[in-house]
């Protein structure tokens, strides 16, 4: 909504009551209720800026009417849950409180005491490495009446430092008394080794719904036989380049019988076994997990048997698949027309291709999947991938499939694709940070193509960037680059494209290659908005020179209420958005 409400509602409500127009407490809880939601309607956000947001509303509105202090205003219901860290932003509930809106809270703590309040608002809770220490921690089932999920968050861990918490936490009561989901997560440093003792992994296998593990080397001493133990809780797993014995993976696939998302990324055993992700794979297609929902095993540098992935493409119940690696490995045997025919697979993301190890390249959307009956989206990774073997062209096959997104790391076959105008091709990504000043000549195949909506770039020079912004593309909503090669002579014509831009309306400049010494913030957004831009979202490179904000920066935001989202970094800057509801986190 942006800021179009702030600048004309209250003012409504305020001009009808001096006119003696009375309008029901119900349609003024509900217009209140409106706003207050609109003030950052994403559940967790880095800066805290939902808080500051709603804070700023209840600093306004609550200047307006005794009656509504009373009447309304404790009424007021905070739709979505509010996250943030509890005892640095304690403050920015004093408001919330004071006039006890209904609302419920994740929050993350560092220390569990009386310092707490409200606490029956709070229905999860991060705990800290800190945390950890105090003594009061094992009496948050008690403490906390309203919660229902504790997440663990261990970070940067060491042997010594993480061994002497985990067996603090009294685990076992919170399960057992309250019924609490329970969420582990360990960060790893990347060369250290986890050693978990036995009844350390007890207390996560018995008890625990998520096992997230980042980095390093996760290891289990004295670890039994998988039919020593009983089912686990466990629901979520995921691991992002880390090192772990087979025996642990399996033993926790095994007996996981509601196990609904399993991700695994670039992880490797703990002695780098060749065989590492066969293993992994044969032991998901052995095991009928009926629970299963996604699948995602990505490793762009292990290569696996053909078969094995066919065999768990073709058994899985999961509707979400992500299954790459760098080649598969070929035997004499293999019956290479084999047909995947699974109508549980509802989301695929896929290579592009698949190099054989005889160097032949394979598609298997052309070649080996038979039954499109339920495929309705498809995401396609491309890397040095032949033209003769794309198999976007293949996607007009699945009738059912709404959305693509195509990925690619240069943009060497992306004119091709753009050409075959399919309907459900929606977004282009290209990753290009091996190419820095990469040119597009695709344009044309843009304009031509009648479904995009959105592209991401990584790195694009000035000249391509301006034929982006000069083709007003009647269909593309959002564009998004990271590094913008531009020099210093150019910064006045960039804002003079964008100002000129009648299509887009989200635009995200993360960064500029260099420093721009002759670029100002605030006035390049002053420029851009000076008589009106259909831009609802704009992230422009911050400028760090900016000391304060002119009063013309702010008549501009009073002049364009279609405006949701601006970058600006600095803390009274932010103060200023809030005061018209318009956000500046960077969710487009």
């Amino acid at each position: 909504m942006g800021n179009l409400v702030t600048s004309t509602k209250d003012e409504e409500l305020v001009e009808s009551q001096s006119h003696g127009i009375k309008l029901p407490n119900i349609i003024v809880k509900q217009i209140l209720e409106i706003l207050i939601n609109n003030c950052g309607q994403y559940v967790y956000i880095v800066n805290n800026n939902r808080l500051e947001g709603i804070n700023s509303f209840l600093n306004k509105f609550t200047r307006i009417c005794k009656k509504w202090n009373e009447k309304i205003i404790p009424t007021l219901e905070i739709l979505n849950t509010l996250a943030c860290e509890y005892q640095q932003n304690s403050h920015k509930l004093l408001l919330l409180n004071k006039y006890n809106l209904n609302y419920q809270m994740h929050a993350t703590v560092h220390h569990v005491d009386n310092k707490v309040h409200q606490k029956e608002k709070i229905t999860s809770l991060t705990l800290s490495n800190n945390t950890l220490d105090n003594l009061n921690t094992n009496n948050i089932a008690h403490d906390f009446p309203n919660i229902h999920t504790i997440t663990v968050n261990c970070r940067y861990l060491l042997r010594d430092y993480y061994n002497s918490n985990l067996l603090k936490l009294d685990i076992e009561t919170w399960y057992t008394k309250r019924k609490l989901v329970i969420r582990f997560v360990l960060s790893i440093k990347k060369l250290s080794k986890v050693h978990l003792a036995g009844n350390e992994f007890m207390q996560i296998y018995n008890y625990c719904s998520e096992l997230q593990v980042s980095k390093g080397t996760l290891m289990v001493k004295d670890l039994l036989p998988p039919e020593k133990y009983q089912p686990s809780l466990l629901k979520k797993l995921k691991m992002s380049m880390v090192s772990v014995e087979h025996t642990t993976l399996v033993l926790l696939l095994k007996n996981s019988p509601h196990l609904t998302h399993f991700d695994l990324y670039f992880v490797n055993g703990v002695n780098k076994e060749p065989t590492f992700q066969e293993t992994v794979l044969n032991t998901i297609t052995t095991l009928d997990l009926l629970n299963l929902q996604s699948i995602r095993i990505v490793h762009l540098v292990q290569s696996v048997q053909f078969q094995t992935l066919m065999n768990l493409y073709k058994k899985t119940k999961a509707s979400e698949v992500d299954l790459r690696f760098m080649s598969l490995i070929i035997n004499e045997n293999d019956d290479m027309s084999f047909e995947i025919n699974n109508k549980n697979i509802k989301k695929l993301t896929m290579n592009s291709y698949l190099m054989g190890l005889d160097g032949k390249p394979l598609n298997l959307l052309k070649d080996n999947w038979g039954d499109k009956s339920n495929l309705t989206s498809i995401t396609i990774s491309s890397r040095r991938s032949p033209l003769e073997n794309m198999p976007f062209e293949q996607v007009s096959l699945f009738k059912k499939v709404t959305e693509s997104v195509y990925f690619e790391h240069d943009s060497k076959y992306l004119d091709y694709i753009l050409q075959l105008n399919h309907s459900s091709l929606q977004t282009i990504c290209i990753d290009n940070f091996e190419i820095p000043r990469i040119s597009l000549p695709i344009i044309n195949s843009i304009i031509h193509h009648h479904y995009l909506t959105r592209m991401e770039i990584y790195h694009i020079d000035f000249n391509n960037f301006q034929k982006l912004l000069s083709i007003d593309h009647p269909t593309l909503d959002s564009l998004i680059v990271t590094f913008l090669y531009i020099s210093n002579i150019e910064c006045q014509q960039l804002i003079l494209d964008i100002k000129n831009n009648k299509s887009l309306r989200k635009l995200m400049i993360k960064y500029f290659h260099i420093y721009m010494d002759s670029y100002d913030q605030l006035v390049a957004y002053t420029e851009i908005y000076k008589i009106g831009h259909q831009l609802t979202h704009l992230w422009l490179p911050i400028s760090y020179t900016v000391k304060s904000i002119s009063s013309n920066f702010e008549s501009i935001l009073k002049k364009n209420p279609q405006i949701i989202n601006l970058r600006i970094d600095e803390r009274n800057h932010q103060t200023l958005l809030n005061k018209y509801l318009i956000q500046y986190c960077e969710i487009f």
